[in-house]
């Protein structure tokens, strides 16, 4: 991005500071309530960003910047505290987004929000809401004096349109804004050409009209603090994640900051299918309250028959086509819905050369982590037959499993280069797969056991696993616990240091208490919350 470009950004970004964050909740923002901002927003647009109300941002950054996390963040960029972090970014700014009077002095009406604008070839365009033109110009021309080294002012009038446009001493345009409806239109360098035209947009043209941006927005939460949406065929989206365009909502509140995208999927009804939730049996009572990361899916399997392989690497769908293994029907059309998985700390884990390399053929995550994992079967004789056929083919893959049979259950233990790997069980009807060995002997009589009560009492966050589709948890005080659990062995020969950083790191960060994600099919496409919550102090 051009040094200008990105300094235009900087100044609405630095406006509209946290903009996502709540000070007393305003109306729902939808593409209907959003309608006086993004009415002046082309809908050629790459991407944009849109804050309701820069008023409800005081009250949080207050929140925030009292959170030993942001003091902690703030120190490692050479400031005393959060506190004195903002106070020198609003001094930069020459406005402080905690205050709303501070705003309104600059001429800024913050009830009336802002939104930032991504245009083709890398141009922007920064709407934003005004109360006081006279004296929002004056404080931009300020701006553009301290920050951009303008030196007059020009006012020219193209197609009967006031603009104010603040250039150099050869006059080259550094900034340029116009005022319309009680926003302010702002552009950067050569595009103080287009001001006009973007000053006259048509009904037809601008974003508030837009169908794809109507239906992108709708699915996402009602009661949100900012919105960013980005059409199908945006260079700033991966083709291959949403090809139809994306649409995304933030909320922070005093307990968590969640977040929600929305995929279109018009051209892939059998991908929303598969990820659409139905009736699963709960079996998160297999799971261990002392795990760290938690997950289940409340989908029908058989739905991902021809789907699954977008989501796995081109050579695993090589390696499965080699083993003779028919995915879709052996093993998508044999399980069942309500399948969990687990990831615990070993409790032998070695920090003390730092972070292991993340490919199992260089490192055995055993020697980190322990997995279990547990699905119901339609046909567990159909189950063993695919266990032999993969055991069978496992030299050619490097690797080498062998049947055992444990109180009357097969179970696949299974050896590579690197160690013991994951091995495979079948209880009943029950599918289990589980690492180190040692995970799986004590998960077998607990399987065999069944389940004694409808839900684990001591299983945290079990709302995040019960209400999408496909849930995760990753409980961050439990992976906390586990690190300052872990013996001084496991930090290795002079391992002081990297245990004393490590637990001053775990110290800024008591005050998150989970990450959360989720996904459903819904709406004509993929509906995905993702939550940072918060404990109490």
């Amino acid at each position: 991005m051009r040094t200008k470009n990105f300094r235009l950004w900087l100044l609405g970004c630095v406006v509209a500071l946290a903009g996502c964050a709540r000070c007393g909740k305003a109306p729902a923002l939808t593409a209907g309530s959003a309608s006086g901002l993004v009415a002046h927003v082309p809908k050629t647009v790459e991407g944009v960003i849109v804050l309701p109300d820069l008023g409800r941002l005081g009250d949080a950054l207050t929140r925030l910047q009292a959170m030993q996390l942001a003091g902690f963040a703030a120190q490692l960029q050479g400031f005393g505290s959060a506190k004195v972090y903002l106070n020198a970014l609003a001094s930069q700014a020459g406005v402080d987004p905690r205050s709303r009077e501070s705003m309104k002095k600059a001429g800024i009406a913050p009830e009336r929000g802002a939104a930032m604008v991504s245009l083709a070839e890398g141009q922007s365009l920064l709407v934003l809401g005004v109360s006081d033109a006279k004296g929002f110009e004056q404080w931009l021309s300020t701006q553009a004096h301290n920050r951009l080294g303008s030196t007059q002012a020009l006012h020219p009038k193209p197609e009967g349109v006031a603009e104010t446009v603040f250039a150099t001493t050869a006059g080259a345009p550094l900034l340029g804004v116009t005022f319309v409806d009680g926003y302010a239109l702002i552009v950067q360098g050569a595009q103080v050409t287009s001001l006009a035209a973007l000053a006259r947009l048509k009904v037809g043209e601008s974003l508030a009209q837009d169908p794809g941006f109507a239906a992108a927005t709708k699915p996402l939460a009602k009661d949100l603090d900012a919105l960013a949406y980005a059409p199908a065929g945006s260079r700033l989206l991966d083709p291959k994640l949403a090809p139809s365009g994306a649409a995304l909502s933030v909320d922070l509140g005093p307990e968590a900051l969640v977040a929600r995208a929305f995929l279109p999927r018009p051209n892939a009804p059998e991908e929303v299918k598969a990820f659409e939730k139905v009736a699963a049996p709960d079996l998160t009572w297999m799971l261990d309250p002392q795990s760290v990361v938690r997950a289940r899916m409340s989908v029908d399997p058989s739905r991902f028959a021809g789907v699954w392989q977008r989501y796995t690497p081109n050579r695993v769908n090589l390696a499965i086509a080699a083993a003779g293994v028919d995915v879709d029907k052996q093993v998508m059309g044999n399980a069942r819905p309500g399948a969990v998985a687990e990831l615990t700390l070993a409790e032998g884990a070695q920090l003390g050369g730092g972070l292991p390399a993340f490919d199992v053929r260089r490192t055995n995550p055993f020697r980190y982590v322990q997995l279990f994992a547990a699905t119901g079967l339609k046909d567990a004789p159909g189950a063993q037959a695919v266990m032999a056929l993969i055991a069978h083919n496992a030299p050619h893959f490097g690797a080498q499993m062998d049947r055992s049979v444990v109180e009357g259950a097969p179970v696949w233990h299974t050896r590579y280069a690197r160690g013991n790997g994951a091995d495979v069980a079948l209880v009943g009807d029950t599918l289990v797969v589980a690492g180190p060995r040692a995970r799986m002997d004590a998960a077998l009589p607990k399987v065999r056991q069944g389940q004694k009560a409808a839900a684990n009492p001591a299983l945290r966050f079990a709302d995040a696993l019960a209400e999408p589709a496909v849930g995760v948890v990753v409980d961050l005080r439990q992976l906390a616990d586990s690190v300052r659990a872990l013996p001084s062995s496991a930090w290795g020969v002079g391992g002081f240091a990297i245990k004393a950083t490590t637990l001053r790191w775990l110290d800024a960060t008591h005050e998150l208490s989970a990450l959360t994600g989720g996904i459903t099919g819904e709406h004509g496409g993929l509906v995905v919350d993702v939550a940072l919550r918060f404990s109490a102090k």
